[in-house]
């Protein structure tokens, strides 16, 4: 008996954790979280949709690889093809909004919480679905959130719950056309939730009574995994090795490379997401 209700002390809470998202909550993430591909580079990411005109958010970081730069000026002249793919296998060209990279405040804001608008290349006139955004004061350490995105190692959506495992200030380091660095000091957090490569612009959601409650609260742009960290040590090690030691076989240092590579490349880990408060601002300026 006692056995027995010990047990049940380990199953209850458990059950309570795992409680289903919902129906609801699942066709609202199928029709406004998307992959996020740059004309012929090989990586991926995750972006979620934020108003009825189809304008997307995604992680700066992400896009900045797609960026064309002028020589003279050291600015961004244009990017490469930038496709939302959608869960229903529609595909989308997006172009960067002009008044996000425009607007000096705008700019730096994002580059400093990573993240970038994108609207569709052509006006539709469609009424998308989209996703609520709320404030940071509105999300306290221990509350339910889940998360959806493209990892790089799946091809379709993939959804986790978890918890806010903490609320913390940072500081960015930025550089600028002087070549000097400066510091700026940011809101971030920890989330207890699975996330991988690839899910860089995934939306982080507070759990609401009900999925019209919901609202996304974060922007996943960076995963923690101590394994991994170090592992990435040891990938250098072991490049730096062969560079060194011309007696270590070729073929067994690309295989070991190519072991360590690819667990260090396909993993998950917990996810570091930013405050989306922000895009409130850059709505506005829009008039969306």
């Amino acid at each position: 008996m006692k056995k027995a209700l010990l047990l049940l002390l380990f199953i209850i809470p458990s059950l309570a954790v795992s409680q289903s998202l919902g129906k609801e909550r699942i066709n609202k993430l199928n029709n406004t979280v998307v992959k996020i591909t740059i004309d012929s580079l090989p990586n991926s990411g995750t972006g979620f949709v934020v108003s009825k005109s189809g304008i997307i958010v995604t992680c700066e970081h992400l896009i900045r690889r797609g960026y064309y730069y002028n020589k003279e000026t050291n600015l961004v002249d244009s990017t490469r093809s930038i496709k939302a793919h959608f869960s229903n296998g529609k595909v989308i060209d997006m172009l960067i909004v002009d008044a996000f990279m425009k607007n000096e405040i705008e700019r730096i804001t994002g580059i400093v919480y990573d993240y970038i608008l994108l609207k569709p290349k052509e006006n539709t006139n469609k009424d998308y679905d989209y996703l609520k955004i709320g404030k940071w004061k509105e999300i306290n350490v221990g509350d339910e959130v889940y998360t959806a995105g493209f990892p790089l190692i799946e091809k379709a959506i993939v959804v986790s719950k978890g918890i806010l495992s903490s609320k913390l200030d940072d500081i960015n380091k930025l550089r600028k056309t002087d070549g000097k660095y400066y510091n700026i000091r940011y809101n971030t957090s920890w989330a207890d939730i699975s996330s991988g490569k690839g899910n860089s612009g995934a939306p982080l959601i507070r759990l609401g009574d009900n999925y019209d409650d919901d609202i996304v609260v974060g922007i996943v742009f960076r995963n923690m995994n101590p394994f991994v960290d170090n592992l990435q040590k040891h990938i250098d090690v072991n490049k730096d090795l062969n560079k060194k030691d011309t007696t270590i076989d070729p073929t067994t240092n690309k295989t070991i490379s190519f072991i360590l590579e690819t667990l260090a490349y396909n993993y998950y880990g917990f996810a570091g997401a930013n405050p989306a408060e922000n895009i409130l601002t850059a709505l506005q300026l829009l008039n969306q």
